[in-house]
Parts: structure tokens; sequence; C-alpha cells
């Protein structure tokens, strides 16, 4: 199974909307990253999100790209839990997505990756995805990171 975690894209200041849509940046570093899993041919079947607006845009722009469908999970807000969620993935059959927050997501890595306590295993960046994979032996690994500074001219 792999396990795909995407903080999400720069989002625009409370004060600007309290919704906090993704911005014009944010949108384009997201587009970036879903453009080179489709042109990768990465298949994510399932992109969960938090409900926030920036987590579930994030969301349908990556899944527009790699054919996913989106739904709003629980447990996936930035001050969550990560029981919950590490619940419902281990449930899953499938490839899935997460399309996240930070404190959530680097403590939710760090619980996969049974580094809970030590130094963060992975540096989120919004707009960036990490890939996880489990094998049989029910280990997760880092697979690959992408980052959107690798897309700037």
């Amino acid at each position: 199974m792999r396990l795909y975690l995407m903080q999400h894209g720069e989002a625009v200041e409370k004060e600007i909307d309290p919704e906090r849509p993704l911005s014009e940046r944010g949108r384009r570093d997201v587009k970036h990253i879903a453009t080179f899993l489709k042109t990768n041919n990465i298949h994510i079947p399932t992109i969960w999100h938090s409900g926030k607006t920036r987590a579930r845009e994030t969301a349908e722009i990556l899944a527009s790209h790699v054919q996913a469908q989106t739904t709003e999970h629980n447990g996936l807000n930035p001050d969550d839990d990560v029981v919950t969620a590490i619940h419902a993935i281990h449930e899953s059959k499938v490839d899935l997505g997460i399309a996240g927050h930070l404190p959530h997501l680097a403590l939710l890595t760090a619980e996969l990756l049974r580094t809970k306590g030590k130094a963060a295993p992975v540096q989120f960046q919004r707009g960036g995805i990490v890939a996880l994979h489990r094998g049989d032996d029910k280990i997760w690994q880092i697979e690959w990171m992408i980052v959107p500074e690798l897309f700037k001219a």
C-alpha cells in the first residue's frame, strides 16, 4: 500500500478571507506537483481532506490530475489526534492520499515511521507531497518526496 501525504498549498491570510482558500501561488504549486504525478502515471484512487477550504482545494486539484475521488474525512484537522487517521489508514485496502495540515501530517508521519519523540522524519512544505510505502511486513517507509521548489525556473 502507498500513502501520499500532501500539505495543502499556500493559503491566503485569514484577514483577507477567513475561509483561507488557496492563493494563486498555492494553486500553482499544487498544480505543478499534480501534473508531475500525472506525467509519471501515479494513480491515487482516493484522496481524503479535512474539509477546511485550503485542504479541500488542494485535494480537488490533485484529484483532477490523478483521476481520484475526494472525500472529507474526520481526524485530519491540524490539531487532531493522529490515532483516528492511523486506524482509518490501516483499514484502507487501496492506495490513499491525504491533503492535510501541519502539525497533523508531521505527527502522523512520525507515528507511521515509528520515530515519535525524535526529530520529525519529514520536513513538509506547502504544496509538497511525500509517498510512504507499507510492505508485507507492515512497516512504513518513505519512498520519495517532491516539493514545489523543484519546479521553479
